[in-house]
């Protein structure tokens, strides 16, 4: 296996999570405290700081130490057009299975 694509397979390991995905979201529109991530999203601290230390070992994310407090935040906003891009594509295959989104227009407004 060349090297970019074992780079590729462990890229897309990472986004297979549904908590890294949901801190990720969380992380859209602006940095936020570990504590912000805990409670937004129920998770007990340890399984959070798993997650924020994978997302960080990936290049995903970032932190500023301020105030005794760790602030998260995206390092590149070309990841929001990557995992857009992404949805939109696994919707269009899905169209058959969602009901209601017979019309994948309405899809940009979900994004």
């Amino acid at each position: 296996m060349s090297e970019i694509t074992q780079f590729t397979v462990e890229f897309f390991k990472v986004l297979a999570d549904q908590t890294r995905l949901q801190i990720l979201d969380l992380l859209k529109n602006s940095e936020i405290t570990q504590r912000d991530i805990e409670d937004a999203l129920g998770i007990t601290q340890s399984t959070i700081s798993q997650h924020l230390k994978t997302l960080f070992n990936s290049n995903l994310i970032d932190f500023e130490r301020r105030d005794n407090k760790n602030y998260y935040r995206i390092k590149s906003s070309d990841f929001f057009t990557l995992i857009n891009d992404v949805r939109y594509f696994v919707v269009k295959l899905n169209k058959n299975k969602q009901s209601g989104l017979e019309d994948l227009d309405v899809l940009e407004t979900l994004f």
